[in-house]
């Protein structure tokens, strides 16, 4: 059985039913006899129903891939956009899911507040012998929570950085290699504009979560609370804000600007600036660099590497997987395991993450077994770059899963950005005045 609902009361999820009972007294006879008893173990009599985040249907062959598997699917479309959870939540306050599990849950997002809500369970109970074995170490530990997985993961995305080769060697700079720190990157960005090879020399996404953060992690990976939250009062946070200050110097001037979809999270204006060959060194999640690139008059000028550091920095960078979170009040839940793990193995999503064809996503498979297959015996179609940012992951660090998620950006972001708009004099004031808004609006 999934789950169960008391008569009075908000629903009760399998796992706190379990829990609740045995703190009780309950036998494990008599509660599994119970259980046995309660609705019925399939959940809603239908096909297994995933709902897939938009940007995953147009970016991947999901479709397709679900057609060919041998039993029914499905696909629909999530109700969601900037994030939003709020479909799922009274879906579940009502002991009801429309879907049985949700493609694009991202860990560090929202995750712990579907737990929190009690809408999604672990997958622990339902995944094949072994499979969670097979993932990348550090995506399976960003899966986990409370020493149980509730995401599957589906693909990651790692931070880094990508340039216009073209344009860095016509600002006589080397087009091969990154400059290695963040003074260097300013310094030859400076060079790009005042050689006149293109009118800004950087560019970068103004979301938190993929410039402030990353800048820290280069800094110190350890820039969170004992509890999980972002310490925007960190050292290493204060100075990754002041690298902002000094990168906007040399970045287009929309470079604060909300993005066009998604509550302003995506089609930022740094990707206009780095599609247009207006910008020669750019730092976001490769799907950015990748994409962008392919618009230019020849793509083949893109170079990609680790994002720079400080001296004596971590050299880390960000990282974070999309995955599968399993609905409480959903069904099919041994046949959803099984079709997360025939979706995610299957060729034609690997391609369409990193192979080499025009187009690609940039994001990263979650099983380590697979890349240890490839770089035995790489597959023709895979990219150049692909284990170069398989690489990176060994020295990224996911953002911690926490209630907050990613509102705690959402909600600083406007007291930092005074600092970066010459509002507010220090990096400190102006995260001081971010963090205490974040607890004031998450505690």
């Amino acid at each position: 059985m999934s789950s169960m609902r008391v008569l009075t009361g908000r629903p009760m999820s399998r796992r706190a039913f379990i829990q609740r009972t045995a703190a009780a007294g309950v036998g494990l006879s008599a509660l599994g006899a119970l259980m046995a008893s309660c609705a019925d173990d399939d959940g809603p009599d239908r096909p297994l129903t995933p709902a897939f985040y938009d940007w995953i249907l147009s970016l991947f062959p999901t479709q397709a891939v679900s057609d060919s598997w041998d039993q029914e699917v499905n696909v629909q479309t999530a109700p969601v956009e900037g994030f939003g959870i709020e479909r799922f939540v009274a879906e579940g306050e009502e002991g009801e899911s429309t879907w049985d599990i949700y493609v694009g849950m991202t860990p560090f997002v929202e995750m712990a507040a579907l737990i929190d809500a009690g809408v999604i369970e672990p997958w622990d109970p339902y995944l094949a012998d072994g499979v969670a074995d097979t993932w990348v170490p550090s995506v399976r530990a960003e899966a986990t929570y409370d020493g149980q997985i509730y995401s599957h993961p589906f693909d990651s995305s790692i931070v880094a950085a990508g340039w216009h080769g073209g344009l860095v060697a016509a600002a006589g700079l080397d087009p091969d290699h990154a400059p290695p720190t963040w003074d260097e990157w300013i310094a030859s960005a400076r060079q790009v504009m005042d050689s006149g090879a293109a009118p800004f020399g950087a560019t970068f996404d103004a979301n938190g979560w993929r410039s402030l953060a990353p800048i820290a992690h280069s800094i110190d990976i350890n820039v969170y609370t004992d509890e999980g939250r972002f310490d925007f009062t960190h050292d290493a946070v204060i100075e990754a804000l002041e690298i902002m200050r000094r990168l906007m110097e040399v970045s287009n001037p929309d470079v604060l600007g909300q993005g066009a979809t998604d509550a302003g999270a995506n089609v930022t204006p740094d990707e206009g600036a780095f599609a247009g060959e207006k910008a020669a060194y750019y730092f976001k999640h490769a799907f950015g660099p990748i994409n962008m690139s392919s618009k230019w008059a020849d793509p083949s000028h893109l170079r990609l590497g680790a994002i720079p550091t400080v001296p004596g920095g971590s050299g880390g960078t960000v990282f974070w997987s999309t995955g599968a979170g399993l609905f409480t009040y959903g069904g099919n839940k041994e046949q959803a395991a099984e079709y997360m793990h025939y979706l995610t193995s299957h060729e034609d999503i690997h391609r369409a993450d990193v192979g080499n064809q025009g187009g690609v996503v940039g994001q990263l498979q979650p099983y380590q077994t697979i890349w240890n297959e490839w770089r035995a015996n790489p597959p023709s179609w895979l990219a150049s770059w692909a284990f170069a940012l398989q690489d990176q992951l060994g020295r990224a660090s996911a953002i911690h899963t926490h209630v907050a998620g990613v509102t705690q950006f959402q909600i600083g972001r406007p007291h930092w950005e005074t600092y970066l708009t010459g509002e507010v004099s220090t990096a400190r004031e102006a995260l001081q005045a971010a963090k205490d808004a974040v607890l004031a609006e998450t505690a």
